[in-house]
Order: C-alpha cells, then sequence, then structure tokens
C-alpha cells in the first residue's frame, strides 16, 4: 500500500509533497470548464507550468504529458472554444519540452472504453501522422460501426493505460511526441511498441527552444 499525497496542479506549492522521491510524474489532468479557476488555461497551461517546476525541484528524471491528437492536427474553421482547449494543451506541450528534463508527450486520438491488448497499436510521428476524417467528428461510434472493429482514430482506454506506463520508463520513448492510436485496419495486438518509438526522432530541450513560440514560453531557464 502507498500514503496518497494530495496536491493541485493549480497550486504549485502542493506539489512538492507529492513529487517527493518521484523518478517519473506523469500530468494527465485535464478540465471541462473554459475559463475561471479550473479553466483550460489554469489547469492546462499554467498547471503544466506549476508540474515542470515542481519536477525540477524535486530532481524527477522523466516527465509524461498526455495532451490529443487534435493538438498537432487543429481542424480548419474549428470554433474558438476548442482552439482555446487545444492551444493551452500544446503551450503545455511547449513547457515540458523546454523543461530540460527527459519527457515523453502523448497525443492519444478517440479514447473508447474497451478491454486492452485486443488490437495493435500505432505509435507514430506526429509530423507523419495524417488523421482521417472521422477523428474530428467528436461523436462516439454507433454500435453497428463498433461491430466492425475499431474505428479510425479510437484507441481503447486500456491500452493508453498500458502505454503510458511503457513509454514512462522505457528508454526508447525519451523525449518523443507520440500519435497513440489503433492500428488500422485492426489486426491482432503485438509487442512493438519500441521498435515503433525507435523510428520517432527525439527532441531536446535545446531544440525545442529553437521553435519561436516555444522560446518566447518556455525557454529563458532550459538546459
Amino acid at each position: 500500500e502507498h500514503a496518497w499525497v494530495h496536491g493541485d496542479v493549480t497550486q504549485s506549492a502542493t506539489l512538492d509533497a507529492a513529487f517527493q522521491g518521484m523518478d517519473v510524474v506523469i500530468d494527465a489532468a485535464a478540465t471541462r470548464d473554459l475559463d475561471g479557476p479550473n479553466g483550460t488555461a489554469a489547469v492546462d497551461r499554467d498547471g503544466a507550468r506549476n508540474v515542470v517546476a515542481a519536477a525540477q525541484r524535486a530532481h524527477v528524471k522523466r516527465l509524461l504529458i498526455i495532451t490529443g491528437m487534435a493538438v498537432g492536427n487543429i481542424p480548419p474553421n474549428s470554433p474558438p472554444p476548442m482552439d482555446k482547449v487545444l492551444g493551452a494543451k500544446r503551450d503545455a506541450e511547449r513547457l515540458f519540452s523546454a523543461s530540460g528534463i527527459e519527457y515523453v508527450i502523448l497525443r492519444p486520438t478517440g479514447i473508447l472504453e474497451r478491454p486492452a491488448g485486443v488490437f495493435a497499436l500505432n505509435l507514430s510521428n506526429p509530423a507523419k501522422y495524417h488523421p482521417a476524417p472521422e477523428e474530428f467528428m467528436m461523436r462516439a461510434p454507433s454500435a453497428e460501426e463498433l461491430k466492425a472493429g475499431p474505428p479510425p482514430g479510437t484507441i481503447s482506454l486500456a491500452d493508453l493505460a498500458l502505454v503510458t506506463a511503457f513509454c514512462a520508463v522505457d528508454k526508447s520513448a525519451a523525449n518523443k511526441t507520440v500519435v497513440v492510436t489503433q492500428l488500422q485496419p485492426p489486426v491482432p495486438a503485438r509487442p512493438d511498441w519500441a521498435r515503433q518509438l525507435s523510428a520517432i526522432p527525439a527532441v531536446d530541450a535545446a531544440t525545442a527552444c529553437k521553435d519561436a513560440a516555444t522560446a518566447a514560453l518556455a525557454c529563458s531557464g532550459a538546459k
């Protein structure tokens, strides 16, 4: 058994006790609020800034954050609320990549409840990932659609948990941004995650800070 320590990503001082002695910190924070003390800026962007600062103080060895596929593929003519959420999450990614701590950014596609370990996963370089039109529909598939297998642009929540645990510790994931989705067409699960991750280029803090937006947001103290 473990003693649970309460921490709030919007309150930086509460994170020190939670991070003490930790080698890896996983940031899966999210919010349904657009504005206010629990809005997307406070939780997704500023919360990530607080996580990074506390991890630096605690000498954490690796940070992992879960954002979303659409962060790197903002749909054309997306509504302002979506732009606001995706912008805050993109800023969170920038803060992690410029932290000077080994990091992993996971961008899952649509998350569905179904068993893990049934279908093969696609761990993809965001620069080479081309989302299917269905991924921007923002709806749950029907029962009839599910009978044909996992819809394009979806992933099992349980599979995402397994990939998160793997990437939190495996050296093949270090300093990488990864789109996580089901392989299409569906094929049985296979243990090739490290091989897939090895094909994705790593980006360290110095390289991340060559991006103007990242430099302006996060790079004054990058190592």
